[in-house]
């Protein structure tokens, strides 16, 4: 897979506003910029979002992240993880899948999302402009440019916008409006990060349990260990909950079933890394309009079940900095 980006003269005049300082957002600003264009990345956080779990980069993605020269970075940055175990709620180990083989979820590059955004923040810092704290209120799409209202007041005119903001993008919302519709998998998704402890080890364990319960703990090289704990459930507008709310409805799936549950309910009353979702994807009917296009998890999530979701966040900006280059 190889787009022409070319850096003609005149895109050095032009301006694109990406919005949002996540992977596709941080992407599309590297190849942006690349291609020649003034590139000014916005994210509503006063500082880069660097939470999350284990993702893993491969296909198409991973041949770019290489023409980007970061494959060193990426691998150094490795969670260490060796493959996956599973468990039942007894504690007996039932099957184990070493990251060699095809049956294993653990990919040859394992790397934390926050480990992955830093580099690729770090890759571009000194070429692109950021704005944190700070987002978009209201978009006016003319013929000859983008115009944007911030939060604080400020306009300023771009001659595109990429929207790359995440599942939630309030932006798409006033951009494409009912154009984009979600497609709810039945499953709720929580993710958290606990102390290491002594049945941790460079194995993802995971653990099937009664109640459509998943739990899934995984290492990471930060010296901590990661879970995401998935369960089956109508759409019952849990991800609009508080917090504190969340983690008792977490406690409620698990309390009582066996394995590592009696930890993680203590850990979860005392984690400030806590995030609870449903799994939906997005369907979109046009990813662009105008001066405006969308990449990543706003415009085409797959969830983390689709397994492919960093791959598309790399190689949908990409292919876009390759169109847009070309105009």
């Amino acid at each position: 897979m190889n787009i022409s980006i070319d850096t003609p003269k005149n895109k050095m005049e032009q301006e694109i506003l990406v919005s949002g300082a996540s992977i596709a957002g941080l992407t599309a600003a590297y190849w942006l910029q690349k291609a020649g264009f003034i590139v000014t990345v916005l994210e509503r956080e006063p500082a880069l979002r660097l939470g999350g779990q284990n993702i893993d980069v491969k296909g198409p993605g991973w041949e770019i992240i290489k023409m980007m020269g970061l494959e060193e970075k990426i691998r150094k940055a490795n969670t260490t993880e060796v493959g996956i175990q599973f468990y039942n709620t007894d504690h007996k180990l039932l099957a184990q899948f070493p990251k060699s083989e095809a049956a294993s979820m653990t990919q040859e590059l394992e790397i934390l999302r926050g480990d992955l955004v830093q580099i690729l923040h770090d890759e571009i810092k000194n070429n692109v402009n950021f704005i944190f704290g700070d987002y978009i209120k209201v978009v006016n799409d003319t013929d000859a440019d983008v115009e944007i209202t911030y939060k604080s007041g400020n306009i300023k005119k771009f001659a595109f916008l990429i929207i790359a903001e995440g599942i939630g993008s309030l932006t798409r919302e006033q951009v494409f409006k009912n154009e984009v519709t979600f497609a709810y998998l039945g499953i709720y998704t929580c993710y958290f990060t606990i102390s290491k402890s002594d049945t941790d080890s460079l194995w993802a364990r995971w653990c099937n349990a009664p109640g459509g319960v998943v739990i899934l703990i995984r290492p990471d090289n930060h010296g901590t260990t990661r879970v995401c704990i998935n369960f089956r459930s109508s759409e019952n507008g849990y991800e609009d909950l508080s917090t504190k709310k969340k983690k008792e409805l977490l406690i409620s799936k698990i309390e009582g079933i066996g394995w590592e549950a009696a930890r993680l309910v203590g850990e979860i009353r005392k984690t400030d890394d806590f995030y609870l979702d449903r799994l939906s994807q997005v369907k979109a009917c046009n990813w662009s309009r105008g001066r405006i296009v969308m990449t990543g998890d706003a415009a085409y999530c797959v969830t983390p079940i689709g397994g492919r979701g960093t791959d598309l966040a790399i190689t949908g900006p990409y292919i876009i900095a390759g169109e847009l280059s070309e105009k």
